[in-house]
């Protein structure tokens, strides 16, 4: 199944700036995208595996899933380098919504400085 939206917390259209090989959401962006959340689009699927490396909005994203991560806690891998408030930030969010994960992370690429929050359920 694919959707042509990009996840978020909710269904709505964003504005994107783009820099370099990356982008980011920007009221002062000139690319619009839909969105929706992973809750609005795919919950009835019962997902047992998610994985982002959506370039900052990871924290929506998770918040958009908070029913998938309550209800099947699938695993996830969830990168937390595009902010350094990720490191901790996302880890508490996901345990605040569900308990049941153990928490590993992991650095990949050039210099380790990809670092992805792996969550598998207990």
């Amino acid at each position: 199944v694919v959707i042509p939206m990009g996840v978020y917390s909710k269904t709505e259209i964003l504005k994107l700036s783009l820099s370099g090989s990356s982008s980011t959401i920007s009221d002062d962006g000139d690319i619009f995208i839909p969105v929706t959340s992973l809750d609005e689009s795919v919950y009835n699927f019962k997902p047992n595996y998610i994985k982002m490396d959506i370039e900052g909005a990871e924290k929506e994203a998770i918040i958009g899933a908070k029913n998938i991560i309550k209800d099947f806690t699938p695993n996830l891998a969830i990168s937390i380098y595009h902010k350094p408030e990720d490191l901790w930030e996302l880890p508490l969010l996901i345990r605040n919504i569900n308990p049941n994960y153990d928490f590993y992370i992991r650095t990949h690429a050039h210099l380790g400085i990809e670092t992805v929050l792996y969550c598998k359920g207990k």
